[in-house]
């Protein structure tokens, strides 16, 4: 009996281990320090949507929109790259300060892996002006954030240690971790 050729083909397709072993628990409260702080302009996924309950009340909701085009602006920091690490007996070691996480990409250039997170900033309405504004009300991760380093300006965040944590996937049936900066 004769095989046919697409058969063959896929099973000629060879199995092989992941070429890239990063593993984001590994990172588990490790330190890095902040190489970067900027304002910059981002998608609204979370916008204001303006509705009347029954009594003809305005309520406001943010539900999750991911054909949102509105715009706001947020405080991203990101961290310095991430050194190669070894785990011993629970504590994490880099391998040497020097030697960087590189993931290879298909262009055959390498990346290296930084943390990043990003605080909204309030936009306020000043006489027909829209002024970006750093809240100080106590559900404002920011100006915790601030408080918490011990600063002043958001500039002052350059240099300054974070704590990193590996998260798990919030999409069900996905079992990766990431890391983020704790805040």
């Amino acid at each position: 009996m004769c095989k046919n050729k697409m058969t063959d083909e896929l099973d000629d397709i060879k199995i092989v281990e992941s070429t890239n072993k990063f593993n984001a628990e590994d990172y588990e409260g490790f330190r890095s320090r902040i190489a970067k702080v900027s304002k910059k302009q981002v998608i609204d996924y979370f916008p204001d949507k303006v509705t009347t309950d029954s009594e003809g009340s305005p309520v406001i909701s943010n539900p999750y929109d991911p054909n949102s085009t509105e715009m706001k602006w947020v405080i991203e920091i990101e961290t310095k790259p991430l050194p190669v690490v070894t785990v011993k007996d629970g504590i994490t070691i880099p391998v040497t300060p020097e030697k960087l996480v590189e993931i290879p990409l298909k262009d055959g250039s390498v990346k290296n892996i930084t943390v990043t997170h990003q605080f909204g900033l309030q936009e306020i309405n000043n006489n027909g002006n829209t002024e970006v504004v750093i809240s100080k009300n106590p559900k404002a991760k920011l100006w915790a954030f601030m408080r918490a380093k011990g600063v002043n300006k958001v500039s002052e965040l350059k240099d300054m240690l974070v704590t990193l944590t590996a998260k798990p996937s919030k999409k069900e049936g996905d079992n990766r971790k990431y890391l983020k900066i704790v805040v």
